[in-house]
């Protein structure tokens, strides 16, 4: 267990949960009298029946941290004990990111604009004006944009550098010239207002904690700002949330490629890479389907299908 976790960690991942889960499992295992000399179906579901009052995401996590410690264990042993699938406890259907328009980000930063300044807090507005346009336009994580720090902007190179976060990457983020420009005008504003400009200070001041907004302050004001905009939401579905931004930059972005018929697979790795993801996998939870998307992708096979016909008809005229 301790080498499956190592070899976790040397990729760049956590598992704290799957060190929990395993001692947990191990715990559990030693409890057995007599202890198991194998695992096995018996084995596993007696564990499973520990979290049977568990929310089904949590069975389902647990389940899989046990399989992928078998299928670890088989590299070495071609016989060793791996559960199959269908004794996975069911889980919840996959969350569904809200997908904001065009027209409703702008929404929403008019409504940041109309947010009160303070004594305290002068320059809130444009705060939250900035952090909205920067989730939108990088497509980067709420808690990325939390710890940038002034060092962190390269105003000669016009990039962010995202330091150390999931999975312990870093990466720089190329910001358009407009961007650039807005960012630039509020360091500006922000000197004015008394902000400290220390290297590590952060870009996004709290000047209540004397720190950077915490995540659950920026989630507080962002309801808000939901509210303001006029964003409402069926009670069937999940409220649209700050981190939605994210899911919307990719999803217009590959709008906009298929406009601009551009090589949308080929441009997939670049939109990865941008996103700070690993590999195309890590990205596909972001490709959500909408009903642009599937306009777009709808023409570019209509006219791909109707210039194949045409060039077997020519083909055909020609040959008789």
């Amino acid at each position: 267990m301790q080498k499956f976790i190592m070899l976790g960690r040397s990729q760049g991942k956590v598992y704290r949960v799957e060190e929990e889960t395993l001692c947990r499992f191990d715990r559990f295992l030693r409890s057995l009298q007599p202890p198991p000399q194998n695992l096995s179906d018996a084995v596993l579901c007696k564990w499973l029946t520990l979290f049977s009052n568990a929310r089904p995401g949590t069975q389902y996590i647990n389940f899989g941290i046990i399989q992928r410690f078998c299928l670890y264990l088989r590299r070495f042993d071609p016989l060793a004990y791996v559960p199959h699938p269908s004794l996975a406890p069911p889980t919840t259907p996959p969350f569904l990111p809200y997908i904001y328009s065009r027209t409703e980000v702008v929404a929403l930063l008019k409504a940041a604009c109309q947010l009160k300044p303070s004594a305290l807090s002068p320059i809130r507005p444009q705060t939250f004006y900035l952090l909205i346009s920067l989730l939108y336009t990088t497509g980067m994580r709420l808690g990325e944009a939390l710890k940038l720090e002034l060092r962190d902007i390269d105003q000669k190179q016009q990039v962010l550098h995202i330091r150390k976060t999931k999975f312990f990457k870093s990466r720089l983020v190329p910001l358009s010239a407009s961007m650039m420009k807005q960012l630039e005008s509020y360091l500006q504003l922000r000197r004015r207002s008394g902000a400290p400009i220390d290297p590590d200070s952060p870009l996004l001041q709290n000047p209540h904690q004397k720190g950077p907004y915490s995540k659950s302050a920026i989630r507080g004001t962002s309801h808000h700002l939901l509210q303001r905009a006029g964003l409402m939401w069926a009670k069937d579905r999940s409220r649209p949330r700050i981190h939605d931004l994210r899911h919307s930059m990719a999803v217009h972005r590959i709008e906009d490629w298929y406009r601009q018929g551009a090589d949308v697979q080929s441009n997939l790795r670049l939109l990865s890479t941008y996103l700070g993801h690993v590999n195309l996998a890590s990205t596909q939870p972001y490709l959500t389907m909408t009903t642009e998307l599937l306009q777009q992708a709808s023409q570019r096979f209509q006219r791909f299908f109707t210039f194949k016909s045409n060039q077997m008809q020519k083909e055909i005229r020609d040959e008789s």
